[in-house]
């Protein structure tokens, strides 16, 4: 999924309104994996203990 979430950023239709938060790649791709590990600590704290992701892309 993380994957997918970029292109859909990515998109030409959103690329616009993308770059105006995220000008730099770089800071956007911190920000996605920031996301990712937050859900996936909070989803633990709460007891889950597998998760699957299923990229589509």
């Amino acid at each position: 999924m993380p994957r997918q979430f970029l292109f859909e950023l990515g998109r030409a239709e959103n690329q616009e309104s993308t770059k105006a938060i995220y000008p730099n790649r770089e800071e956007l791709l911190s920000d996605i994996a920031k996301a990712y590990k937050a859900s996936i600590i909070a989803f633990y704290e709460t007891g889950c203990r597998s998760i699957q992701i299923d990229d589509c892309m």
